[in-house]
């Protein structure tokens, strides 16, 4: 019996003052589910001043391609983030999934415009966002 999924990403985004008493705000969710033929995303936000938004859509076999792709690269390289900078706005990131019964994890944490980005990190900023931004982009 084959599995429903051969790939996984679980990817949670968090934002927020570090110096305050409850510093980030409600995370942004993040779902990956593909198989060779589908893939879909389910996005988890808090509208502000309301409840949780909730949008499932799908992703073309590219973009997961393009993602196992990409953590191929993340596993043999160093760090993404090479420098924290004094911003008071921190971001971050933390992914982690399965793809093809090999887990993995990632924790990007940076402050707003002043954190020092690897290339390769840049690649996977890029690729963050076009994962938000995939939403009515794709069958």
């Amino acid at each position: 019996m084959g599995r429903y999924a051969d790939f996984s990403l679980y990817w949670e985004h968090w934002g927020g003052y570090a110096d305050r008493p409850e510093p980030f705000q409600e995370p942004e969710l993040v779902r990956v589910l593909a198989s060779p033929t589908i893939a879909m995303v389910t996005r988890v936000w808090q509208v502000r001043g309301g409840g949780p938004a909730v949008e499932t859509y799908g992703l073309p076999q590219e973009f997961v391609a393009s993602w196992r792709e990409l953590l191929a690269a993340v596993e043999a390289s160093g760090p993404l983030v090479t420098e924290q900078g004094d911003g008071a706005y921190v971001t971050v990131d933390t992914l982690s999934g399965v793809d093809e019964g090999r887990p993995f994890h990632l924790e990007l944490v940076s402050t707003e415009s002043n954190s020092a980005w690897t290339p390769l990190g840049e690649r996977v900023r890029d690729a963050l966002v076009a994962l938000r931004g995939a939403a009515g982009r794709s069958s």
